[in-house]
């Protein structure tokens, strides 16, 4: 009997299944989606799924798709999409100032964060790679500091060195 090994993440799919993500090595270079026994923890069903660039999805049926990026990207609407409101701009790190309207045309992760927040610190590297992973004129990050005292919003950012830019009230 198999039982899973979950390194990666694991959820209840919308067909009620539990599902994980796992890796084949350990630096998860071949990924596999399993499916569980909610009862004993044994693998029910498990579907290589290649590189760690996969796009996963799981209908209501419990059909699991594998989803190539970069098609997913190319078929991202940038015209006729819903605007993010309320318009704004806020200075980067050397005070000048950015605007949302800035990213217009490409897919934008914005992310709120502040350097006194737990997940905040362990999300950066992961969105390091993330960043890296796509071209900037199809992809970027906005991520926007919650710190009120700009010291501790610098050191983190020292600290964390990530390859993306930064807004903050508190830049000044």
């Amino acid at each position: 009997m198999e039982h899973a090994l979950i390194n990666i993440a694991m959820t209840v799919g919308p067909d009620g299944r539990l599902y994980l993500l796992g890796g084949e090595d350990s630096a998860a270079s071949r990924l596999r989606l399993g499916r569980l026994n909610r009862e004993n923890g044994e693998i029910v069903a498990s579907q290589l799924l290649g590189t760690p660039t996969t796009a996963i999805a799981v209908d209501r049926r419990g059909r699991i798709r594998v989803l190539d990026p970069e098609r997913l990207l190319a078929q991202t609407p940038t015209l006729g999409r819903d605007l993010f409101e309320p318009a704004f701009a806020l200075p980067d790190l050397t005070g000048k100032a950015v605007r949302l309207e800035d990213y217009r045309g490409k897919v934008t992760l914005v992310n709120f964060w502040a350097s006194w927040c737990g997940p905040c610190r362990e999300e950066f590297p992961h969105m390091a790679e993330l960043y890296t992973s796509f071209p900037r004129d199809r992809f970027d990050i906005a991520a926007i500091s919650d710190d009120v005292d700009p010291g501790k919003m610098r050191a983190f950012v020292t600290e964390f060195r990530p390859p993306f830019p930064f807004w903050s009230d508190a830049a000044a």
